[in-house]
């Protein structure tokens, strides 16, 4: 068969996919095999490519005339970084990819939402609810952006192409591990599961770096950074969000509320500002806002009661 007759046959699979993937009963698994029949070859990659500008420019000139619904996004975010969604979470949204110039593919998922992303490398990202991370790759470095929210990090070893993940507060660099990172209302911190991280703040001194392995983990706020031990129980509780639960064990209150907020959408209104730093301990599942309430008034004696906004107002009674 000659490469023309080649290239044909790959372009009319394309545009089968293209349909496909476009139609209103998708499904995950659709997604997962057409990433698999994309990696096959490399005459399937540009295939899809070539089907798919050629059907982005039809889009452009269908959305020249007015429309009854939105267009859908372009179905080239699902090739740009060569990353992509594999497993929806609680609320069963499947989190597209978007692609900013310059900044590279964001996925964000919503209040109560948690997925997986497959990155290019073989590395994997699941996102905790209301979180969103910028990836960045480029041939010497594998860079992730995690501008809000919380994200556990599985990456493939390669000692010549850094993994790091930069947060508004300092950054991480790895070369094959596991760690989850998390971003707070005053800083961040990232917990390693096993491996090696180095926690390093943009601009400063490589002296200022602190590096911690598995049961360790590196917090940072506006002073810097510091490293401590932690033992596997606290480890574990970290992680408690993958099923679904949240376990708090001494964060403050403001933390606390934070988290509730990603999962729940409810808002918190502090009646006096010294109640955001008491501390607070406990386990509740994630998405369950009166277990929170509970723990609350029976471990702080902190009443929440909702304004005419509908925010929840906490406050602690005189006795």
């Amino acid at each position: 068969m000659s490469e023309r007759a080649d290239a044909s046959d790959a372009e009319q699979e394309a545009s089968r996919w293209i349909a496909r993937l476009e139609s209103a009963d998708v499904t995950l698994e659709d997604h997962k095999r057409f990433r698999q029949w994309l990696a096959a070859t490399p005459g399937n990659k540009a295939a899809y490519e070539a089907v798919s500008g050629t059907w982005d420019r039809l889009d452009a000139l269908r959305h020249l005339v007015p429309a009854s619904s939105p267009p859908k996004p372009s179905r080239r975010i699902l090739l740009l970084g060569s990353a992509g969604v594999v497993a929806a979470g609680v609320a069963g949204a499947l989190i597209i990819p978007r692609f900013i110039p310059d900044r590279g593919v964001i996925y964000e998922t919503g209040v109560g939402e948690r997925t997986t992303i497959a990155l290019e490398d073989g590395s994997t990202s699941e996102l905790n609810a209301a979180a969103r991370i910028r990836v960045a790759y480029s041939p010497n470095e594998r860079l992730v952006y995690l501008d809000d929210g919380e994200a556990f990090f599985d990456v493939q070893p390669n000692p010549e192409r850094p993994f790091v993940v930069q947060t508004p507060y300092g950054s991480v660099r790895v070369r094959g591990t596991s760690f989850v990172v998390r971003i707070g209302p005053s800083g961040a911190r990232a917990t390693v599961i096993h491996g090696v991280v180095e926690g390093f703040i943009v601009g400063a001194a490589p002296s200022s770096s602190v590096t911690a392995e598995a049961n360790q983990e590196i917090a940072f706020d506006a002073q810097g950074l510091v490293g401590k031990s932690v033992p596997s129980p606290v480890v574990e509780r970290r992680l408690a969000w993958r099923q679904g639960m949240l376990a708090f064990d001494g964060e403050t209150l403001r933390e606390a509320t934070v988290e509730i907020e990603r999962q729940t959408g409810a808002r918190f209104v502090f009646a006096d500002a010294s109640l955001e730093d008491l501390r607070i301990g406990g386990y509740v599942s994630a998405t369950d806002q009166q277990a929170f309430l509970d723990l609350l008034e029976a471990n702080l004696g902190i009443h929440a009661a909702r304004d005419s906004s509908g925010a929840l107002v906490l406050t602690r009674p005189t006795r």
